[in-house]
Parts: structure tokens; C-alpha cells; sequence
């Protein structure tokens, strides 16, 4: 919790806390762990935007189960985990990142030189997610096409003689 103070937090919460926080919030994104995501669905407010996460038993499920196996015990595991949402909650989503070597190897050099950071950008009220969504895509495009060993590797993809 101190590290997350020290990156820059507002407030940090315990997991522990999480049952203090029901309906408190309109988006909720799970970073930490699959074990907390229906405690952190009971902090969405009612006709709140929805949660996001990125941890969840999607491949878990493949590894253990093989492709059929893990894709029913995937979409029962999905639609339970739904059923928590307040009434009126727009949206669920399970996020996936494919690790892109070239992306990260680039990240890691720009951080180390001191060029990437992760400013805000732009602070919006609750009501209008959507307006924070958007200058966020535009912004990760705008960067991204700034960088050279992307921009290459990106080019070549669309090149046709290069596959």
C-alpha cells in the first residue's frame, strides 16, 4: 500500500476494505487478483459503466481443461461472474495484452532514458468516461507513432512482401 502512495496515489484501500466501498464507484478495473472480482463488482454503484479485469482464468482454463474444456468452463466462469453486477451496470469485460517484444523492449529503453512517463493527461468526471477513453487511445497512438523501432516494425506488418 506505501509503494502505491509513493507512485502517486490519492488513497490506497486494503482488499480488506473492499465490502466498506459497495456501490461507491461507476467503472472498476481488477489489476490484483480473480479471487477479489466479485467483491470488487459489489463496488459499483447501480447503472454503473461496468468493470474491467485483467486477471481472470481464461488461461488458466486452456492450460488445465484444452480448448473445449476451457472455453465452456471459461464462458460458465464468465457468465457467474456477471450475475454480480448491480442492476443496471452497462458493461463486463476480461481484458487481454499479448506481449509484444519489440513494444516492450522499446518501453524499456525510453524509460531508461528518461522520455517515458505516464502524465495525466486529462482529469473528467465520471459521467463522461467516455471522453477519457478516447483522448487515452488518441494519446497511446500519438506516442506510439512517435517511436521509431515501432513505427518500423509497424510498417513492415503492412507490407505485404515482408510476411
Amino acid at each position: 500500500m506505501s509503494a502505491c502512495l509513493e507512485a502517486g496515489a490519492a488513497e490506497a484501500v486494503d482488499r480488506n476494505q473492499f465490502a466498506n466501498l459497495r456501490g461507491a464507484f461507476d467503472p472498476t478495473l481488477n489489476f490484483a487478483s480473480w479471487d477479489d472480482d466479485l467483491t470488487l463488482l459489489s463496488c459499483l454503484r447501480k447503472g454503473a459503466l461496468g468493470h474491467a479485469t485483467t486477471i481472470h482464468p481464461l488461461m488458466q482454463n486452456f492450460d488445465a481443461k484444452g480448448w473445449v474444456g476451457g472455453a465452456l468452463r471459461t464462458l460458465r466462469q464468465k457468465r457467474q461472474a456477471r450475475t454480480g453486477m448491480p442492476k443496471g451496470a452497462h458493461h463486463y469485460a476480461w481484458v487481454l495484452f499479448r506481449p509484444d517484444t519489440a513494444a516492450l523492449s522499446e518501453m524499456a529503453r525510453l524509460l531508461e532514458l528518461g522520455r517515458l512517463s505516464l502524465p495525466v493527461g486529462i482529469l473528467t468526471r465520471l459521467r463522461k468516461p467516455h471522453e477519457a477513453s478516447s483522448r487515452t487511445s488518441r494519446v497511446i497512438s500519438q506516442n506510439i507513432g512517435r517511436s521509431p523501432s515501432l513505427r518500423r516494425r509497424r510498417n513492415r506488418r503492412r507490407d505485404p512482401a515482408t510476411v
